[in-house]
């Protein structure tokens, strides 16, 4: 039987995969062309409420209010357009897309910031890596990947502006499947837990690893974007009834810090850059702790921090020794494990966020060609040498065929998973369990599809 996709060549292992696969590949989504926003928040990209004869933003904004279709009486369920086209999804995402929604009432608490004078360049071209069964693989990479004349390598992430669509609004959260909005409250729930790590100084969030604290005997270091986290996050802990504001005012001068002059730090910095990042994001996302909503943050935040997870990433997101499987160094191996952990988070966030307020997110199949999170034996080892030992103990276990992100997308609904991702479970720690999580939650139709208004 051939289990391969006639448009794009994939090959898969079951027959249920090439079907539900050849869905998304082959056909066309039909989007609604009708608009019945008024011409001014079509061409601003947000949302209108469809108040006539002005809407709402233009009555605030003092301008002109037209509309190019006559009033009709609404139907049950329209609340609000959208006039975006949203991207098709290919079997490994399509390039990640910015936010350029504001919302026509701006919320007292809505973050701002400045942008930079200039931003760095986006990634041409990501290697990915052999996607191998762990026993005796079928599935194929791409055509364009296999006659590339790399080992084998697509380009996967695209950081050019020209490749992003804006953002729109949904119609309402009511649309989001029961499943995607669980996994996304499972999500933020242990992602509010992070910064409380921090603060109580007893264990380390999963992106932080124990080599990148400092022994607290030694002399006293100059400020780096981790030591100055730990010092926001047991601020934001222990805030005063008040004292929000004020923690949030500083957070956002350290992320605009951050931002602003992540282009001269090295890869050590700009992990650390990036984790801080993390963990400030949260920290917006709950500035207090008696809260029970997510607040809308300034849509420039998220286009600013992908800018500087296509600069950390150019430098790349695999060792030569994991292309090659082989033992690399312990500090190699920890520096690039952190990289792909704090860029997956941020994935994370900006989906579980996006869920939320029924917002387009980056697509996560975009890193589907990285390794998925180390086993928690390798993340958690201190000594080297016993490291080495049990790194070596990995590379046998998987035989040269790990585990990739792109896998979390085969995995089927049930109460069993495939055997490659049930052996890659088994040792996984809390980081891997955030993606799980979201298998089989990763598909937002109908929401994403047509919408009739």
């Amino acid at each position: 039987m051939d289990l391969q996709c006639k448009k794009c060549g994939f090959k898969f292992t079951q027959k249920s995969s090439v079907i539900r696969h050849s869905k998304r590949c082959m056909q066309p989504r039909s989007h609604s062309i009708r608009q019945k926003s008024c011409r001014e928040c079509s061409t601003a990209k947000t949302r209108c409420d469809l108040k006539r004869p002005i809407c709402t933003r233009c009555a605030l904004r003092k301008t002109s209010c037209n509309y190019t279709t006559s009033a009709e009486p609404p139907r049950s369920g329209d609340v609000t357009d959208c006039n975006e086209i949203l991207p098709e999804a290919t079997q490994f995402g399509a390039t990640s897309v910015e936010m350029q929604h504001q919302s026509a009432d701006p919320l007292p608490n809505t973050i701002h910031f400045n942008t930079p004078n200039s931003l760095s360049p986006g990634i041409s071209t990501i290697f990915l890596p052999a996607k191998e069964a762990l026993h005796n693989p079928t599935r194929s990479l791409p055509r364009d990947a296999a006659s590339s004349g790399t080992d084998p390598a697509m380009s996967i992430l695209i950081g050019t502006d020209e490749n992003n669509t804006a953002l729109s609004l949904l119609p309402s959260p009511a649309t989001t499947p029961i499943l995607v909005r669980h996994s996304m409250e499972f999500i933020l729930r242990m992602l509010r837990t992070w910064p409380r790590m921090m603060a109580k100084e007893i264990q380390l969030p999963p992106i932080i690893h124990s080599s990148q604290i400092p022994e607290t005997s030694r002399v006293k270091e100059k400020a780096t974007p981790l030591s100055n986290c730990f010092t926001l996050a047991k601020m934001w802990h222990g805030q005063c009834p008040g004292a929000r504001e004020l923690v949030q005012l500083t957070v956002e001068r350290e992320m605009q810090d951050l931002i602003d002059t992540h282009q001269t730090m090295d890869q050590a910095g700009l992990v650390a850059s990036l984790q801080a990042l993390s963990i400030y994001t949260i920290i917006l996302l709950f500035p207090s702790g008696d809260q029970t909503s997510l607040p809308l943050l300034e849509t420039d935040m998220f286009r600013q921090i992908r800018q500087i997870i296509y600069h950390t990433a150019s430098s790349g997101l695999i060792l030569p020794e994991e292309n090659l499987h082989v033992r690399p160094s312990f500090q190699d191996w920890v520096q690039m494990e952190t990289k792909r952990r704090a860029i997956l988070t941020l994935y994370l966030l900006h989906w579980s966020y996006s869920i939320y307020h029924c917002l387009s997110s980056f697509d996560c199949r975009d890193l589907g060609f990285m390794p998925a999170p180390a086993a928690k034996y390798l993340w958690q080892e201190t000594d080297h040498v016993k490291w080495e030992g049990i790194y070596n103990k990995f590379l046998a276990q998987w035989n040269g065929n790990d585990f990739y992100q792109w896998e979390f997308f085969e995995i089927e609904a049930g109460v069993r998973m495939n055997f490659r991702a049930e052996t890659w479970l088994e040792d996984a720690d809390e980081f891997g369990i955030l993606f799980i999580s979201i298998a089989n939650a990763y598909e937002r139709e109908p929401e994403f599809e047509t919408i009739h208004l």
